[in-house]
């Protein structure tokens, strides 16, 4: 689902599965040693001009050895030598805004693997600066594209479960051997680093109010077991 800012112009705001960039456009990912299947994967559909950004020479060698893929230090040297139309973010979720916005400004479209941020703080500014400027942001939500719950929205669109009146979505993760390849643990629980399961497992609250529409009441409960 894609929620649109400015039909006008087409600018989106909104969630999706992915961003589909054409096999000329330059894209850029902020690295991590997950995100070679990633760039692979674009590598697939045509996409050939790739660069990666990672303070940690370590974390950018499985892109820039085996993929080939331009490799840099910082920010300033991605934007001066290699320009991106679009930009991929799938680092800590406390910077997303800052650096969607940076990109933004440079004239890319932007990619932001979920939450979009660990807070609100700065989302309006984003939402405003993409309107403004006729860029994308989208955000990855790719269980609404999980076979089992694509079957599920089939079932309910089609009313052969009848009138749903009670869902449960049951989700865990270890830690210290459960985390992302290449990702420290310590982003999932911080919550300085935009850690913490409520946020980090936001797929569920997604693809829930996908299947079975807007939420009318909000109940949290959180703690440490």
């Amino acid at each position: 689902m894609v929620a649109a800012v400015k039909k006008d112009h087409g600018c989106v705001f909104g969630m999706t599965s992915a961003a589909f960039p054409m096999p000329s456009t330059r894209c850029w990912w902020w690295a991590q040693a997950r995100s070679a299947r990633h760039m692979a994967n674009l590598r697939k559909l045509g996409v050939q001009r790739l660069a990666a950004v990672d303070p940690d020479a370590e974390r950018l060698r499985p892109a820039t050895e085996e993929l080939g893929i331009a490799g840099f230090p910082d920010l300033v040297r991605r934007w001066l030598l290699f320009r991106p139309q679009i930009s991929f973010y799938l680092h800590s979720s406390r910077f997303h805004v800052e650096h969607a916005l940076q990109a933004l400004r440079a004239d890319a479209d932007v990619f932001i693997e979920k939450p979009l941020s660990h807070c609100l703080d700065g989302v309006g500014k984003l939402s405003s600066e993409a309107s403004n400027r006729e860029r994308v942001v989208q955000v990855g939500y790719n269980l609404r594209f999980h076979p089992g719950n694509t079957d599920a929205e089939e079932v309910d669109d089609d009313g052969v479960a009848g009138r749903i009146l009670w869902a449960r979505a049951e989700v865990g993760q270890y830690l210290p051997t459960g985390g992302r390849a290449g990702l420290p643990a310590e982003l999932y629980a911080r919550r300085e680093l935009g850690g913490g399961i409520i946020l980090d497992a936001s797929h569920e609250i997604d693809y829930v109010l996908w299947l079975l529409g807007p939420a009318v009441e909000l109940v949290c409960m959180a703690g440490k077991c």
